[in-house]
């Protein structure tokens, strides 16, 4: 479904009604980046954030997960030491509850 700018250029609007519904309508939602400098100067109600925020508040969510691995194959590849990035395998739990859209809010980091 469209979301932020892809669907400001498709339809006119950051988040249509139908990306809620079937949202709603779904196990779990994946986002990839829904914004760039593209549109950084549209008025509030065009804003990609303003629209994450409302399909955060639509949803009822209260945090989002990220995940962070790094594949054997991609260890030489970081700019960070082998020592550091082998093995590594996290999940970061971003709690959206604190304040109205909990932008700056600390991160708890889980290591499984």
């Amino acid at each position: 479904m469209l979301l932020g700018g892809a669907a400001l250029d498709a339809t006119g609007v950051p988040m249509p009604n139908e990306t809620l519904v079937v949202s709603k309508q779904s196990d779990a939602v994946l986002l990839g980046a829904i914004g760039g400098y593209k549109w950084d100067k549209n008025e509030k109600h065009l804003k990609s954030e303003t629209r994450l925020l409302q399909l955060r508040s639509g949803l009822q969510v209260f945090a989002n997960l990220r995940l962070a691995t790094v594949f054997p194959h991609l260890v030489d590849a970081s700019t960070l030491k082998k020592e550091v990035v082998e093995g590594v395998d996290l999940m970061v739990v971003r709690e959206l509850t604190g304040g109205q859209s909990s932008f700056g809010s600390p991160l708890i980091i889980l290591n499984f």
